[in-house]
């Protein structure tokens, strides 16, 4: 059964390739980032998800084996640091899917997600990227980075 989940697996992923090469204009999902001043010292990083309908990305607080989560990966600098964890605020819905035989955690529509950041040296650039996968009823496309730049 295993075999099976891979080979499916690899399947939606291929199938997933050539839809995104036929289609390189179109993007279910985009993304906009900012960075907004707190005070001198602190400063709030926020990355919003905007879902075309139909459309799916998965949940940062998903488990292993299953679709690619959300996750943020930030720049190591010692001009700023991460304030406690990457907060996820938007509506879940957690249901079984057959194509990875788990429960997955979908997020429809909009996705924010809100990092507090302290800021050490004045005049920098806060960097990264947003890794996510999108699916829709028939088909998921492969894992996307998109990265971010933004001044302070």
């Amino acid at each position: 059964m295993n075999t099976l989940k891979n080979f499916l697996l690899f399947f939606t992923i291929l199938v997933g390739i050539q839809y995104s090469t036929a289609q390189k204009t179109i993007s279910p999902v985009s993304w906009k980032f900012d960075l907004v001043k707190v005070n001198e010292k602190e400063y709030t990083f926020k990355a919003s998800a905007t879902i075309s309908p139909k459309w799916n990305i998965y949940s940062s607080t998903m488990d292993e084996g299953g679709p690619i989560p959300t996750t943020f990966s930030f720049d190591e600098s010692t001009a700023y640091e991460l304030i406690g964890k990457l907060q996820e605020n938007s509506q879940t819905k957690k249901v079984y899917d057959d194509l990875f035989e788990m429960d997955v955690i979908k997020i429809k529509e909009k996705s924010d997600y809100i990092q507090k950041v302290k800021i050490n040296d004045k005049g920098g650039i806060f960097e990264g990227y947003v890794t996510f996968m999108c699916c829709d009823h028939e088909r998921c496309l492969p894992p996307a980075n998109v990265a971010f730049s933004l001044s302070y």
